[in-house]
Protein backbone atom coordinates (compact mmCIF):
# COMPACT_ATOMS: atom_id res chain seq x y z
CA UNK A 1 0.00 0.00 0.00
CA UNK A 2 1.47 3.27 -1.25
CA UNK A 3 2.68 5.78 1.37
CA UNK A 4 -0.38 8.27 2.05
CA UNK A 5 1.37 12.61 2.12
CA UNK A 6 0.86 13.92 5.29
CA UNK A 7 -0.97 17.16 4.64
CA UNK A 8 0.16 20.18 3.38
CA UNK A 9 0.60 23.38 5.97
CA UNK A 10 2.54 26.90 4.96
CA UNK A 11 5.79 27.26 7.23
CA UNK A 12 6.54 30.51 8.52
CA UNK A 13 7.80 33.49 5.82
CA UNK A 14 11.29 32.97 4.43
CA UNK A 15 13.39 36.17 4.00
CA UNK A 16 15.79 36.43 1.48
CA UNK A 17 18.33 39.30 1.44
CA UNK A 18 18.85 40.80 -2.18
CA UNK A 19 21.31 43.18 -0.95
CA UNK A 20 24.73 43.47 0.80
CA UNK A 21 24.42 39.53 2.06
CA UNK A 22 23.19 36.92 -0.65
CA UNK A 23 21.54 33.98 0.29
CA UNK A 24 21.79 30.44 -2.06
CA UNK A 25 18.33 28.98 -2.91
CA UNK A 26 19.54 26.46 -5.38
CA UNK A 27 18.72 22.79 -4.85
CA UNK A 28 16.76 23.98 -1.45
CA UNK A 29 16.16 20.41 0.67
CA UNK A 30 13.12 20.99 2.48
CA UNK A 31 13.75 20.63 6.36
CA UNK A 32 11.23 18.29 6.72
CA UNK A 33 11.17 15.25 4.59
CA UNK A 34 14.60 16.45 2.98
CA UNK A 35 13.42 16.10 -1.11
CA UNK A 36 14.46 19.23 -3.17
CA UNK A 37 11.82 21.56 -3.00
CA UNK A 38 10.22 23.01 -6.19
CA UNK A 39 10.02 26.72 -7.11
CA UNK A 40 7.49 28.51 -7.94
CA UNK A 41 7.06 32.05 -9.15
CA UNK A 42 3.12 33.04 -9.28
CA UNK A 43 1.13 33.40 -7.72
CA UNK A 44 3.37 34.44 -5.21
CA UNK A 45 7.06 32.99 -5.11
CA UNK A 46 7.53 30.04 -3.18
CA UNK A 47 9.75 27.03 -2.28
CA UNK A 48 7.06 24.16 -2.15
CA UNK A 49 7.93 20.12 -1.67
CA UNK A 50 6.16 18.19 -3.87
CA UNK A 51 5.93 15.32 -1.49
CA UNK A 52 5.15 16.76 1.89
CA UNK A 53 3.65 20.10 0.97
CA UNK A 54 6.39 22.13 3.50
CA UNK A 55 6.01 25.55 1.68
CA UNK A 56 8.15 28.45 1.85
CA UNK A 57 7.42 31.88 1.42
CA UNK A 58 9.95 34.47 -0.25
CA UNK A 59 10.06 37.93 0.76
CA UNK A 60 11.95 40.07 -0.89
CA UNK A 61 13.95 42.39 2.04
CA UNK A 62 15.46 45.93 0.00
CA UNK A 63 18.13 46.75 2.76
CA UNK A 64 20.26 49.54 -0.13
CA UNK A 65 20.46 52.89 1.78
CA UNK A 66 22.45 54.93 -0.37
CA UNK A 67 22.61 54.69 -4.43
CA UNK A 68 24.55 56.03 -6.60
CA UNK A 69 22.79 56.47 -10.11
CA UNK A 70 24.31 57.72 -13.79
CA UNK A 71 22.72 58.82 -16.44
CA UNK A 72 24.66 58.80 -20.10
CA UNK A 73 21.79 58.76 -22.32
CA UNK A 74 22.53 62.08 -24.92
CA UNK A 75 24.55 65.06 -23.87
CA UNK A 76 25.21 65.22 -20.49
CA UNK A 77 26.99 62.72 -17.97
CA UNK A 78 25.09 63.07 -14.65
CA UNK A 79 26.32 61.72 -11.50
CA UNK A 80 23.39 61.80 -8.43
CA UNK A 81 23.55 59.88 -4.97
CA UNK A 82 20.09 59.14 -3.40
CA UNK A 83 20.13 58.78 0.31
CA UNK A 84 16.39 57.13 1.13
CA UNK A 85 16.28 58.97 4.74
CA UNK A 86 18.40 62.13 3.57
CA UNK A 87 16.76 62.07 -0.22
CA UNK A 88 19.56 63.67 -3.25
CA UNK A 89 22.41 63.85 -1.67
CA UNK A 90 25.12 64.63 -4.16
CA UNK A 91 25.25 65.04 -7.60
CA UNK A 92 27.12 66.56 -10.54
CA UNK A 93 26.61 67.08 -14.12
CA UNK A 94 29.03 67.39 -16.95
CA UNK A 95 27.78 68.92 -20.40
CA UNK A 96 28.62 68.01 -24.22
CA UNK A 97 28.58 71.35 -25.80
CA UNK A 98 28.94 71.00 -29.77
CA UNK A 99 31.21 74.17 -31.41
CA UNK A 100 28.56 74.06 -34.52
CA UNK A 101 25.57 71.83 -35.53
CA UNK A 102 24.18 69.23 -33.51
CA UNK A 103 25.64 66.36 -31.20
CA UNK A 104 27.75 63.51 -32.49
CA UNK A 105 27.38 60.75 -30.64
CA UNK A 106 30.58 59.56 -31.68
CA UNK A 107 32.27 62.97 -29.88
CA UNK A 108 30.22 62.49 -26.97
CA UNK A 109 30.85 58.92 -26.05
CA UNK A 110 34.33 60.04 -26.39
CA UNK A 111 33.73 63.49 -23.44
CA UNK A 112 31.95 61.20 -21.43
CA UNK A 113 34.72 58.91 -20.93
CA UNK A 114 36.93 61.76 -20.24
CA UNK A 115 34.44 62.99 -17.62
CA UNK A 116 33.05 60.08 -16.21
CA UNK A 117 35.78 59.64 -13.50
CA UNK A 118 35.64 63.48 -12.75
CA UNK A 119 31.33 63.60 -12.12
CA UNK A 120 31.08 60.36 -9.97
CA UNK A 121 34.26 62.04 -7.68
CA UNK A 122 32.53 65.61 -7.75
CA UNK A 123 29.23 63.99 -6.17
CA UNK A 124 30.77 61.78 -3.84
CA UNK A 125 32.34 64.47 -2.48
CA UNK A 126 29.17 66.73 -2.54
CA UNK A 127 27.35 64.23 -0.09
CA UNK A 128 30.52 63.77 2.00
CA UNK A 129 31.21 59.60 1.54
CA UNK A 130 33.39 57.04 0.13
CA UNK A 131 32.07 54.68 -2.81
CA UNK A 132 31.92 52.51 0.32
CA UNK A 133 29.45 53.94 1.82
CA UNK A 134 27.06 53.35 -1.35
CA UNK A 135 24.77 50.48 -1.12
CA UNK A 136 24.04 49.90 -4.84
CA UNK A 137 25.01 51.62 -8.52
CA UNK A 138 22.14 52.41 -11.04
CA UNK A 139 22.38 52.82 -14.68
CA UNK A 140 20.06 54.27 -17.39
CA UNK A 141 19.90 51.63 -19.87
CA UNK A 142 17.71 53.69 -22.40
CA UNK A 143 15.88 54.91 -24.36
CA UNK A 144 19.22 57.07 -25.39
CA UNK A 145 21.93 57.03 -27.75
CA UNK A 146 24.06 53.97 -28.26
CA UNK A 147 27.66 55.17 -27.72
CA UNK A 148 26.79 57.73 -24.96
CA UNK A 149 24.77 54.79 -23.25
CA UNK A 150 27.32 52.60 -23.49
CA UNK A 151 29.83 54.45 -22.08
CA UNK A 152 27.20 54.80 -18.49
CA UNK A 153 26.53 51.10 -19.19
CA UNK A 154 30.44 50.09 -18.65
CA UNK A 155 31.56 52.81 -16.08
CA UNK A 156 28.14 51.41 -13.80
CA UNK A 157 29.36 47.95 -14.19
CA UNK A 158 33.08 48.65 -13.46
CA UNK A 159 32.05 50.61 -10.11
CA UNK A 160 29.63 47.02 -9.74
CA UNK A 161 32.12 44.59 -9.98
CA UNK A 162 35.25 46.46 -8.52
CA UNK A 163 33.64 47.18 -5.13
CA UNK A 164 30.85 44.50 -5.46
CA UNK A 165 27.77 46.79 -5.46
CA UNK A 166 24.02 45.48 -7.41
CA UNK A 167 23.63 46.82 -10.60
CA UNK A 168 20.01 48.80 -10.53
CA UNK A 169 19.25 49.10 -14.61
CA UNK A 170 16.94 51.86 -14.58
CA UNK A 171 14.35 53.02 -17.82
CA UNK A 172 15.83 56.69 -18.51
CA UNK A 173 11.44 57.38 -19.34
CA UNK A 174 10.68 56.04 -15.96
CA UNK A 175 12.84 57.79 -14.16
CA UNK A 176 12.32 61.11 -15.62
CA UNK A 177 8.71 60.09 -14.19
CA UNK A 178 9.67 58.97 -11.02
CA UNK A 179 12.25 61.83 -10.00
CA UNK A 180 9.02 64.56 -11.19
CA UNK A 181 6.60 62.51 -8.55
CA UNK A 182 9.48 62.62 -5.85
CA UNK A 183 10.49 66.05 -5.82
CA UNK A 184 6.47 67.21 -6.16
CA UNK A 185 5.41 64.24 -3.54
CA UNK A 186 2.54 63.98 -6.10
CA UNK A 187 0.62 60.44 -5.46
CA UNK A 188 -1.06 59.54 -8.35
CA UNK A 189 -1.23 62.55 -11.16
CA UNK A 190 -1.54 62.95 -14.91
CA UNK A 191 2.02 63.88 -15.89
CA UNK A 192 3.07 65.49 -19.41
CA UNK A 193 6.78 64.45 -20.01
CA UNK A 194 8.14 66.67 -22.42
CA UNK A 195 12.06 66.04 -23.16
CA UNK A 196 14.16 65.71 -26.21
CA UNK A 197 12.99 62.55 -27.49
CA UNK A 198 9.64 62.02 -25.68
CA UNK A 199 6.05 64.27 -25.53
CA UNK A 200 3.43 62.49 -24.18
CA UNK A 201 0.80 62.62 -22.09
CA UNK A 202 0.89 59.24 -18.93
CA UNK A 203 -0.38 57.96 -15.49
CA UNK A 204 0.51 55.38 -13.73
CA UNK A 205 -2.16 52.09 -13.82
CA UNK A 206 -2.26 48.71 -12.53
CA UNK A 207 1.59 48.19 -12.26
CA UNK A 208 2.58 50.41 -15.44
CA UNK A 209 2.73 53.78 -16.76
CA UNK A 210 0.24 53.88 -19.61
CA UNK A 211 0.15 56.64 -22.53
CA UNK A 212 -2.92 58.54 -23.16
CA UNK A 213 -1.26 60.36 -25.87
CA UNK A 214 1.70 61.01 -27.31
CA UNK A 215 3.80 62.78 -30.31
CA UNK A 216 3.48 61.32 -33.88
CA UNK A 217 6.82 62.12 -35.15
CA UNK A 218 9.12 64.77 -33.69
CA UNK A 219 9.23 65.50 -29.82
CA UNK A 220 8.85 69.29 -28.63
CA UNK A 221 12.04 69.62 -27.02
CA UNK A 222 13.86 68.10 -30.48
CA UNK A 223 11.23 70.48 -31.92
CA UNK A 224 12.94 73.63 -30.31
CA UNK A 225 16.57 72.51 -30.37
CA UNK A 226 16.05 72.08 -34.26
CA UNK A 227 14.77 74.93 -35.00
CA UNK A 228 17.10 76.57 -32.63
CA UNK A 229 20.03 75.83 -34.85
CA UNK A 230 18.55 75.84 -37.87
CA UNK A 231 17.77 79.93 -36.97
CA UNK A 232 21.34 80.11 -35.35
CA UNK A 233 20.12 80.64 -32.09
CA UNK A 234 22.43 77.36 -30.74
CA UNK A 235 24.11 76.15 -29.24
CA UNK A 236 23.98 76.31 -26.83
CA UNK A 237 20.07 75.81 -26.46
CA UNK A 238 20.12 76.54 -22.55
CA UNK A 239 21.27 79.34 -21.04
CA UNK A 240 20.83 80.36 -17.40
CA UNK A 241 17.99 77.74 -17.39
CA UNK A 242 16.16 78.90 -20.15
CA UNK A 243 15.69 77.54 -24.01
CA UNK A 244 16.93 80.26 -26.31
CA UNK A 245 13.87 79.96 -28.41
CA UNK A 246 12.06 81.48 -24.77
CA UNK A 247 14.87 84.04 -24.51
CA UNK A 248 14.40 85.15 -27.90
CA UNK A 249 10.29 85.11 -27.68
CA UNK A 250 10.53 87.51 -25.20
CA UNK A 251 8.53 90.50 -26.30
CA UNK A 252 6.90 88.64 -29.85
CA UNK A 253 3.57 88.80 -30.97
CA UNK A 254 1.75 86.22 -32.52
CA UNK A 255 1.74 85.12 -36.22
CA UNK A 256 -1.56 83.84 -37.43
CA UNK A 257 -1.52 81.10 -39.98
CA UNK A 258 1.04 78.26 -38.51
CA UNK A 259 0.11 74.80 -38.78
CA UNK A 260 -1.41 73.34 -35.11
CA UNK A 261 -1.85 69.56 -35.38
CA UNK A 262 -3.92 67.64 -33.13
CA UNK A 263 -5.19 64.38 -33.85
CA UNK A 264 -7.19 62.78 -31.54
CA UNK A 265 -4.39 62.78 -28.25
CA UNK A 266 -1.55 62.64 -30.31
CA UNK A 267 0.44 65.60 -31.53
CA UNK A 268 2.57 66.53 -34.68
CA UNK A 269 5.18 69.14 -34.75
CA UNK A 270 7.19 68.27 -37.96
CA UNK A 271 4.63 70.59 -40.39
CA UNK A 272 5.46 73.16 -37.54
CA UNK A 273 9.71 72.74 -37.95
CA UNK A 274 9.34 73.25 -41.33
CA UNK A 275 6.56 76.20 -41.82
CA UNK A 276 8.68 78.19 -39.01
CA UNK A 277 12.03 77.50 -40.65
CA UNK A 278 10.20 78.54 -44.02
CA UNK A 279 8.71 82.19 -42.84
CA UNK A 280 12.72 82.83 -41.25
CA UNK A 281 13.88 82.53 -44.67
CA UNK A 282 11.56 84.95 -46.11
CA UNK A 283 12.26 87.96 -43.82
CA UNK A 284 9.78 87.64 -40.64
CA UNK A 285 10.89 88.36 -37.55
CA UNK A 286 12.76 85.46 -35.39
CA UNK A 287 10.60 86.81 -32.05
CA UNK A 288 7.76 86.83 -33.51
CA UNK A 289 8.46 83.31 -35.14
CA UNK A 290 10.13 82.05 -31.72
CA UNK A 291 7.20 83.09 -29.71
CA UNK A 292 4.32 81.68 -32.21
CA UNK A 293 5.96 78.36 -32.46
CA UNK A 294 6.44 78.02 -28.55
CA UNK A 295 2.96 78.83 -28.16
CA UNK A 296 1.36 76.44 -30.59
CA UNK A 297 3.59 74.06 -29.48
CA UNK A 298 2.82 73.97 -25.81
CA UNK A 299 -0.84 74.72 -26.56
CA UNK A 300 -1.11 71.56 -28.66
CA UNK A 301 0.48 69.17 -26.28
CA UNK A 302 -1.91 70.91 -23.76
CA UNK A 303 -5.52 70.24 -25.15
Amino acid sequence: MAKEKPKAYIHTLYEVDYGNKSVSLKNRKCPRCGNIMAHHLKPVERYQCGYCGYTEFVVKKWVWVITLGIESTAHTFGVGIFDEKKGIIGESRKNYIPKKGGILPREVSSFFSDVAGEAIREGLEQAKISIKDVDGIGVALGPGMGPQLRVGASVARALAVKYNKPLIPVNHAIAHLEIARYLTNMRDPVILYVSGGNSIVTTYVDGKYRIFGETLDIALGNLLDTFAREVKLGPPYIVNGNHVVDICAENGNFIKGFPYVVKGQDVSYSGLLTFAIRLKEKGYSLKDICFTVREIAFSSITE
